[in-house]
């Protein structure tokens, strides 16, 4: 009886080892799937800051564009004041000389 009393107790403590195993295996898969998602969740972050970069580096490229456009512009029209400054100037010299 004392026998069969031992086997009953170390089946008990297979029983619960197994029970124990099987818990933690539950909680790392929990704990996988829960990473898992994060993953996915900062894989969804990453592409979506990544289409920000390129949206801004688009938007640089436009206002870059722009400010070389208005930088020419800018320079013709002084240009044209300085033509027409130094007109005036050879005009005024031209009269001080009569």
């Amino acid at each position: 009886m004392s026998k069969q009393l031992s086997q009953m107790h170390s089946t008990k403590e297979q029983a619960d080892a197994a029970k124990k195993v099987e818990k933690d295996v539950k909680v790392l898969k929990a704990k996988q799937n829960d990473e898992r998602l994060s993953g996915m969740s900062l894989e969804a972050k990453l592409v979506e800051r990544q289409g920000k970069v390129e949206q801004l580096e688009e938007l640089k490229r436009v206002y870059e564009k722009e400010k070389d456009m208005k930088h020419e512009e800018v320079a013709k029209n002084l240009d044209s004041l300085k033509l027409e400054l130094e007109s005036k100037k050879c005009d005024l010299a031209a009269r001080e000389v009569k």
